[in-house]
């Protein structure tokens, strides 16, 4: 390739400065060049060298977690998680047997509800307490793993709320609610917490269904066919669901991917004026609460979880520039709010080593990155953990039940709609 050309020009503008190797949640942990940002672009510039080939270039960077940290301390405005990504497209990332497992379930609106179901039952039977209890899964470590990642809160929560039915008042704006897969099985509360909190703040919710997963996971594999089957297909629901002001996200993963939308499909004849209109009116929850178009109907109360921190998902963070928003409606609340801070206090929060199917794909390394954050919930002296994106809760929730820590992991939408609704907790839910 030749210099200042190509789909890897931007590592072309790394100075090697370093301002990106404390942010790297990879590189701290471990202390090593080669899985930082600084030293991924080494490999770029390899690559483009012909000094390595483009498999061995994919492997090195199969260990970015995309987190865009880099992205925000670069003063140069160099790009290593999007070069990582592209080189993805290039070679993806061989699937585990578990990745495909739950990914062919989540795929499917149907599968997703059914499995639901299934771990329900699993856990309100006893079956999942036996398991955990008697480890009888210690033989079987990857299906371990994903057993872990089924929070133990899910059935303790309180009663799940009703979707709202239409109010069928006339004039009320009419938002669009897609509802993360991840958050579908694992955090059943969530997405009728947001109906719900959306409601109150006066707004009609239109709930897009039937079209599974948004095609993030797809999208970070480096898998572009199968992102944008499945970007068509909610694109499809979409479109069913008739004119809409806004589409709010319950998952922050799937906003930052459905923003996507546009650019990937620009060149569909089919789906590219849908993709516009669609990536133009996606939002966060939080985004969308705090700068939206309704506003809530009532005054907030003590939502009966304790004292409160917020874990940003990284991508929200450094791809959407979401961090005031989440805070701004914790804090608006009658509770004590702390701020999530590592106690070496050298760099504010961080990735919590989930990245989607990182966490299944280096189990070892993301379980490394995740004990610096467990470090910083524990010692910022918060009894409930909140964010937005499901992978990182799953993550976190995991960490802290394999502890034994009593700290609860909650979604912002659980945590706002108990402030908001009419019927409050009498205590704090059980961990």
């Amino acid at each position: 390739m030749e210099k200042g050309s190509g789909p890897f020009a931007n590592a072309e503008l790394c100075t090697q400065c370093g301002y990106c190797l404390p942010v790297c949640p990879t590189y701290r942990v471990e202390n090593n060049e080669l899985h930082a940002p600084r030293g991924r672009i080494s490999v770029i510039l390899a690559l483009q060298s012909g000094t390595l080939t483009i498999g061995e270039a994919a492997a090195a960077l199969d260990h970015c977690l995309l987190c865009r940290a880099c992205h925000t301390a670069c003063p140069a405005g160099v790009r290593p998680a999007k070069l990582a990504l592209l080189l993805r497209t290039l070679i993806p990332p061989r699937p585990t047997v578990w990745n495909r497992l739950l990914h062919h379930v989540t795929n499917s609106h149907r599968l997703t509800a059914h499995l639901a179901a299934l771990l329900r039952l699993y856990q309100k039977s006893g079956v999942q307490r036996v398991v955990r209890r008697r480890r009888l899964l210690r033989l079987l470590p990857p299906l371990a793993r994903m057993e872990a990642l089924i929070p133990r809160h899910r059935m303790e929560a309180p009663p799940f709320p009703p979707f709202p039915a239409p109010s069928g008042l006339p004039g009320l704006p009419r938002i669009g609610l897609l509802c993360g897969c991840m958050a579908r099985l694992f955090f059943p509360g969530v997405a009728p917490s947001a109906a719900q909190l959306l409601a109150l703040w006066g707004v009609e919710v239109c709930l897009l269904e039937g079209f599974g997963c948004c095609g993030a996971p797809f999208r970070e594999a480096g898998d572009r066919k199968g992102f944008l089957h499945r970007a068509r297909r909610t694109l499809d629901a979409f479109l069913a669901a008739g004119p809409l002001q806004a589409v709010v996200c319950d998952s922050s993963v799937c906003a930052v991917t459905a923003r996507r939308y546009a650019r990937a499909l620009a060149d569909d004849a089919t789906y590219a004026a849908a993709a516009r209109d669609f990536s133009a009116k996606v939002q966060p929850l939080s985004p969308f609460l705090v700068k939206g178009v309704g506003r809530p109907t009532v005054l907030p109360k003590n939502p009966g979880f304790g004292h409160i921190t917020y874990h940003d998902h990284c991508q929200a963070r450094h791809g959407l520039g979401i961090m005031q928003d989440p805070r701004g409606l914790l804090t608006a609340l009658p509770v004590v709010y702390h701020e999530l801070w590592p106690p070496d206090e050298t760099v504010p929060d961080g990735c919590c080593g989930a990245g989607g199917d990182y966490q299944l794909r280096h189990p070892v390394r993301s379980q490394k990155i995740r004990e610096q954050k467990l470090a910083a919930i524990h010692a910022c002296g918060a009894e409930v953990v909140v964010g937005e994106n499901p992978g990182c809760l799953l993550h976190i929730a995991a960490g802290l039940e394999k502890t034994g820590s009593a700290v609860q992991v909650r979604h912002l939408a659980e945590i706002l709609y108990a402030a908001y609704s009419l019927q409050q907790p009498t205590h704090k839910v059980p961990p």
